[in-house]
């Protein structure tokens, strides 16, 4: 059976790989290649039309579309992993709107990787096949971790620097919370929104912001020197891969609650909030909260182990086909 994934690479991802290198029949071919009968397996629905240029974006979704029902007429099937709601900072929402619409009625079977999310679309749609399968953990991915001795409660904000993620109103509640509590934000930015946090942090000590991509022998590093790390996805998020890391690696959530922290619980793994009072409550009680286990942290996303994700995948792939 040949597996066309699409996108057929993407670097910010590695997760995809870390699927895929498990599976044989794995093809990365793009879709107007595509000549044998397969599943094609997307991922973010605004790779098939995404532009800031409107006229491109509607010429990307109507080619695009006709050739996904073409290869469907021709023996493919489509499976559709849904990593979120809508499309994350996109300029053309309707855009958006209509191709996910489009792709909900071409896929042969959704991926939901949150058990909760999955059962309220289930019931929504009793028609449509959708699947629960989580994403995979990450441990061990990026080497050893290793803690690294520090006095302050050091909060970490690791990844692509991005709007939806607010990272913009965790610098405002940081910015309250007191001298104790260090905020690092480590990942690439836009030169605008990088711009837009520099002026929010301002002069402050305990707030740093390395505005960089951090390469793969950096990771297990940067998670063994913080505490925690923090999340304020907006509501477009369904999956978090960042949370996942996190946990893989031991290191304790605090995060905003969503489908994309199913995997959190109060109290073992970390910390939900629902707005900036809560979390700012969250981080006002760190000093005298007591320090969550390693070990126990990393047992929560133990099972889902990238062979299992693989071989329920593949079950998948063989039922549609």
């Amino acid at each position: 059976m040949n597996i066309y994934p699409f996108p057929t690479h993407d670097n910010n991802n590695p997760f995809l790989w870390e699927l895929y290198r498990r599976i044989d029949g794995v093809a990365p071919t793009p879709l107007w290649q595509i000549s044998k009968p397969g599943i094609i397996h997307i991922h973010w629905s605004s790779q098939l039309y995404g532009s800031r240029f409107l006229l491109k974006s509607i010429a990307s979704l109507a080619t695009n579309f006709f050739r996904l029902w073409y290869l469907k007429q021709h023996g493919c099937k489509i499976i559709w992993t849904m990593h979120n709601l809508s499309a994350h900072d996109f300029p053309h929402p309707w855009i958006d709107w209509m191709g996910r619409k489009f792709l909900f009625v071409l896929s042969d079977a959704i991926i939901i990787q949150q058990k909760s999310a999955q059962e309220s679309l289930s019931r929504r749609f009793p028609r449509k096949r959708i699947v629960h399968i989580p994403l995979g953990n990450y441990i061990g991915l990026y080497g050893n971790w290793y803690s690294q001795e520090h006095r302050d409660i050091i909060l970490l904000s690791f990844g692509l620097v991005r709007p939806y993620k607010k990272i913009d109103e965790i610098i405002k509640v940081v910015r309250q919370s007191g001298q104790n509590i260090r905020l690092c934000i480590v990942g690439k930015a836009s030169d605008a929104y990088a711009k837009n946090l520099k002026t929010l942090i301002g002069d402050s000590s305990s707030i740093a912001f390395e505005n960089r991509f951090v390469p793969d022998n950096e990771v297990a590093g940067l998670l063994g020197g913080a505490d925690y790390s923090v999340f304020w996805f907006d509501d477009s998020v369904l999956t978090s891969s960042g949370i996942i890391l996190s946990l893989s690696y031991g290191l304790p959530v605090i995060a905003r609650k969503s489908p994309a922290t199913e995997k959190i619980h109060d109290g073992r793994n970390g910390y939900l909030f629902t707005n900036a009072d809560t979390l700012l409550d969250i981080l006002l009680k760190l000093p005298h909260t007591r320090k969550l286990e390693h070990e126990d942290i990393i047992g929560t996303v133990r099972n889902d182990s990238q062979e299992y994700v693989a071989e329920q995948f593949m079950n998948l792939c063989k039922s549609v086909f």
